[in-house]
């Protein structure tokens, strides 16, 4: 069961707080019939609820290696149930949404046959999704399931943004969410995506760079960036923060920071390598992969 422990106040999501985003109008989710996934699905359905964007249900059923009668016939069989049971979750999903009194949302369900990752980012660009929301299994995950280690692949290849979801995320709103950047970059869509994603939750958007040894951002470059980003999104709550690592790592920083300020999601760029490598070394989507505790929204 998706929802056994929601309701709308968990989601805190109202009905009057239900808008249209021209920039959000499909997400994908990746879906293995876990926990983690239904977890996934929570968030988002509160997402699509507040963005008024459909949803997609996919599951791909993992292509053998070994062909012949018996192995297509045993394919067709997974499909057909695999098919079953998206059906079900989508109709556990209308139903939910008209218990609560919200609106309904367009939800739908595909399956397909091939290796998890390949087939999500096929359908991502078919279907010219905005958002992929993934769960993640953490650390102990099994080897081999679809939310585990293919999530990072799927992050690293995708061009839309990817919402990675830990399996023991709750979900409570996003009323803080940290930008973690390198000062080096203004990616005007992304950025304006991001601000337009948090004003849906009315969120709190805090910019930071941690200062590393030989980090030569002085206080002119810190105001140049603070400026550019001021004029790309345009947004009302926005707090910038220098830290110094001093003696500890760049994700250690983060880390506390994250805990001080009661940051509910850490959005960044997937293509700031070297600030990418530091924050999460050796690889920051493997790292999210097996060791996050909240929510990561991963731009190209």
């Amino acid at each position: 069961m998706i929802f056994t422990e929601y309701s709308s106040k968990t989601l805190a999501a109202s009905i009057s707080q239900m808008g249209h985003d021209s920039l959000l109008n499909n997400i994908l989710v990746p879906v293995d019939f876990s926990d983690c996934a239904d977890n996934a699905i929570r968030f988002a359905v509160a997402i699509a609820l507040r963005t008024g964007a459909k949803l997609t249900l996919f599951h791909s059923v993992h292509l053998p290696l070994q062909t012949g009668e018996m192995v297509a016939y045993a394919v067709d069989e997974l499909e057909r149930e695999a098919a079953k049971r998206l059906g079900d979750k989508a109709e556990e999903i209308t139903n939910w949404l008209e218990k609560e009194r919200f609106r309904q949302l367009e939800v739908r369900h595909l399956v397909q046959v091939g290796f998890a990752a390949d087939q999500v980012v096929l359908l991502a660009e078919h279907d010219h999704s905005d958002l992929v929301v993934m769960g993640t299994y953490g650390a102990g995950a099994l080897e081999g399931r679809l939310l585990g280690s293919n999530a990072s692949a799927v992050m690293r290849r995708l061009k839309c943004p990817v919402l990675v979801v830990p399996q023991d995320a709750e979900f409570a709103g996003f009323k803080r969410i940290l930008y973690a950047t390198d000062m080096q970059e203004i990616n005007r869509p992304a950025l304006k995506l991001l601000a337009d994603f948090a004003g849906h939750f009315d969120a709190e958007l805090l910019v930071l760079h941690v200062l590393t040894e030989g980090d030569k951002l002085g206080p002119e470059q810190a105001n140049s960036f603070k400026d550019q980003f001021q004029k790309a999104v345009h947004y009302p709550k926005l707090g910038f923060h220098i830290v110094d690592a001093e003696a500890d790592t760049i994700s250690e920083v983060v880390d506390e920071f994250v805990t001080r300020h009661n940051i509910e999601l850490v959005a960044m760029l997937t293509h700031q390598r070297g600030f990418f490598d530091q924050l999460f070394h050796p690889s920051l989507t493997k790292k999210i992969a097996v060791q996050a505790r909240g929510p990561l929204l991963a731009f190209h």
